[in-house]
């Protein structure tokens, strides 16, 4: 961390943006259900009000085509068949459009180019990533010992381990900012780096689910490609998540034409989930252009039957973000979400073209956050955006400062 050495003071934006991490750590732990309102509190608390304009002029491209799927997103409420349910279309409309601003301040936070301002963020990075493995692990020893004092005993055994998973996707998330970070310093904290990704390695084999040890794969596999070649990982990694976005609705076909005794095979979960992907990318097919509205996943409510196992034709959302966006937004919004994702890319691939550590923790941030969103989880869920803007700061706290002087 050699460029962070300064005897400056570290700035409030810093300082709250390190609370934040902190809290954080901890509230992962519990299932990252807390993660949102955090994170929105810490955003609102430094967000730029008076620089705004400067802010969204300088911030390129990725912003402005940010800013259009989130106004796209909004108006889509005014399509959705969502309509008995208006209150809480119109808190969710609410919570996205106003909640995402707030994350994202607080990962313009977290990157302060100040020497003492990254020296902070990173150590509280690092603090709360550590923190979040210790107590995941100390739940998986304990059988949930800490959740079962605070919910019950008489707490659902199934809700435990889905919270601990969840837990620790935000930390396959996360995690890659602190390794970076640790990369930087001595042979102690570079081995405690080794370490992290062992622990967090782990982690993501426990708790049942199998989104998580595909995620920490893939954030593994970006994050050594960085390490050599860092403008290219970043941008491998962004045009595939770019890609995934826009040939989502392609899942359908495939899963159609897979050999119907090789999916018997599969387990009952995976059958569900993909006859559920097979479903809504019908649905797709049938309103292509503009989606059928924002939140329209929570409406297909007719019954599913795998196994024997009913269940409604939609879970909540597909549990894969491409599908998600082209149900609810079309290929408006999917193509605004992959121009997002690519300019997004090119920008970061440029700031991290030398550095090597940087780019490493960019590339393992993005591939972990939507692998989780292409298996698992649903664009609108707060703690999903929250944590993605997160550990967007957290690698921006890692990388290396554009300065001539800066050194490491």
């Amino acid at each position: 961390m050699n460029e962070a050495d300064s005897s400056g003071r570290f700035s409030r934006r810093a300082g709250v943006a390190a609370t934040f991490f902190l809290v954080a750590g901890v509230v992962a732990a519990a299932g990252g259900l807390g993660l949102a309102p955090v994170a929105a509190l810490a955003g609102l608390a430094v967000f730029p009000l008076r620089r705004l304009m400067p802010a969204l002029t300088r911030g390129g491209a990725a912003l402005h085509f940010g800013a259009a799927f989130l106004i796209y997103a909004a108006l889509a409420t005014l399509w959705s068949p969502y309509r008995g349910a208006t209150d809480e279309i119109g808190a969710q409309m609410a919570r996205t459009i106003l909640g995402w601003p707030l994350y994202a301040a607080l990962a313009w936070a977290a990157a302060s180019a100040d020497p003492a301002d990254r020296q902070l963020i990173r150590r509280s990075g690092i603090a709360a990533v550590v923190g979040l493995a210790a107590i995941l692990l100390f739940e998986l020893a304990s059988d949930g010992h800490l959740f079962r004092i605070i919910r019950g005993a008489g707490e659902d055994p199934g809700m435990i381990e889905r919270n601990h998973a969840i837990g620790a996707a935000c930390l396959i998330a996360l995690a890659w900012g602190a390794i970076a970070a640790l990369s930087r310093g001595g042979r102690q904290a570079q081995g405690l780096g080794v370490l992290l990704i062992g622990v967090t390695g782990f982690l993501s084999l426990q708790f049942g689910l199998t989104t998580n040890a595909t995620a920490f794969a893939a954030a593994l596999t970006a994050f050594l490609i960085a390490s050599v070649a860092p403008r290219f990982a970043v941008l491998l990694t962004a045009a595939t998540a770019a890609l995934g976005l826009l040939a989502a609705p392609l899942l359908g076909p495939l899963i159609q034409l897979a050999d119907p005794a090789w999916l018997e095979t599969l387990p009952t979960s995976w059958k569900q989930r993909l006859a559920m992907m097979d479903f809504v990318a019908q649905r797709v097919a049938e309103r292509p252009l503009a989606g059928w509205g924002l939140d329209a996943s929570r409406t297909f409510q007719a019954p599913m039957t795998v196994d024997g196992l009913t269940t409604t034709a939609v879970m909540l959302h597909p549990h894969n973000i491409g599908l998600q966006i082209w149900l609810e937004l079309g290929a408006i919004g999917a193509g605004l979400a992959s121009l997002s994702m690519l300019a997004l890319g090119v920008q970061v691939a440029r700031a991290r073209r030398d550095d090597r550590v940087g780019g490493a923790a960019a590339a393992a941030s993005l591939a972990a956050f939507f692998c989780l969103g292409f298996f698992s989880f649903g664009l609108w869920q707060e703690w999903y955006g929250a944590l993605g803007f997160a550990a967007a700061g957290l690698a921006a706290a890692a990388g290396r400062l554009r300065s001539p002087n800066a050194a490491g």
